[in-house]
């Protein structure tokens, strides 16, 4: 049964923009219980790290890397426009010179640079939405009720 991402016939793989975290720098909140809370600052949606969501039957198998699944010949990539889903990517940052990304900003894409120390910050709703421990909890005990476990 298809999802109803999958409605569109030509859809092979979705694919979603990360919002990098750089762990190596200094934590905007080093008490706070959750990576995302004590690393708030992030770049904008950036097409590197990218996750998937994909239909197997739809991409090629054996081909393509982790960050990157080739949809099968007459299926299509699609980007999620980062209003709709995003996802928060935390690393260090292993590198002190500016490289390159393509960057999601007011629908479409352009090539930037950014440094580790001198990035451009941006602090989504979703941040603040997690960074109340209550609202996880809410959230995590809905899903354990939904699921039945």
């Amino acid at each position: 049964m298809k999802t109803n991402l999958f409605r569109k016939d030509t859809i092979g793989v979705y694919s979603l923009y990360a919002n990098l975290h750089f762990t190596s720098g200094i934590a905007t909140n080093a008490t706070h219980p959750l990576l995302i809370g004590r690393y708030q600052d992030a770049t904008q949606p950036v097409d590197d790290r990218v996750k998937n969501i994909y239909m197997p039957s739809r991409v090629q198998v054996g081909k393509g890397m982790i960050h990157q699944l080739i949809p099968k010949n007459g299926f299509l990539r699609e980007y999620l426009d980062p209003s709709i889903a995003t996802f928060h990517h935390f690393r260090e940052c292993k590198t002190k010179t500016s490289f390159a990304v393509s960057a999601y900003s007011n629908g479409s894409t352009k090539l930037i640079r950014i440094r580790c120390d001198s990035l451009m910050k941006y602090n989504s709703t979703a941040i603040q939405q997690l960074l109340n421990l209550k609202i996880i909890l809410t959230n995590i005990l809905n899903v354990f009720r939904t699921l039945k476990i």
